[in-house]
């Protein structure tokens, strides 16, 4: 102990120092070592609460785009499906329609046939008509003095029967 006097040690000066620097560190403990230690320990969880919220929340994005994607090809397949029964729709559309102007056209073109046949036959009824009266004309101017005007009639419709 000599030695610590020998340098200018005082003892009671020394206890006084260790007390006061015990105190302290106490009281600096009690104070605020604990509360800062709080403090970094609620930011630690905060942090670590935060990484594991931004973990989740990409494990959501992540998942959310792959649901994303599996609507969007599923959306694509449909309307791939729909845009194909439309195209076969449109045939059969189509198909159907060509055989109805098919069927139309055969019917306009039978109905003509049937107003040339009849027309036709208009024609020759007529044209037989105006015969039998050129021929009666011819008849009655030809045989007006020698025959009858029964016999004139009798020969007149044998001769029109003929014609017929």
């Amino acid at each position: 102990m000599q030695i610590l006097s020998n340098f200018g040690v005082n003892w009671i000066q020394l206890i006084e120092a260790t007390i006061n620097f015990l105190l302290l560190l106490i009281i600096l403990r009690i104070f605020v070592y604990k509360p800062v230690l709080r403090v970094l320990d609620k930011r630690r969880q905060m942090v670590e609460q935060t990484i594991k919220d931004s973990e989740l929340i990409a494990k959501q994005k992540q998942d959310a785009e792959e649901q994303q994607r599996k609507v969007l090809h599923e959306a694509q397949l449909e309307s791939q499906r729909i845009i194909q029964q439309a195209i076969e729709q449109s045939e059969i559309i189509a198909k159907k329609l060509q055989i109805e102007a098919k069927d139309e056209a055969d019917r306009i073109i039978q109905k003509a046939r049937e107003e040339i046949s009849l027309e036709k036959n208009a024609m020759f009824a007529q044209i037989k008509g105006d015969i039998s009266s050129l021929i009666g004309t011819a008849l009655s101017k030809t045989l007006k003095g020698s025959l009858t005007q029964e016999e004139q009639e009798k020969i007149l419709h044998k001769t029109i029967e003929e014609i017929s």
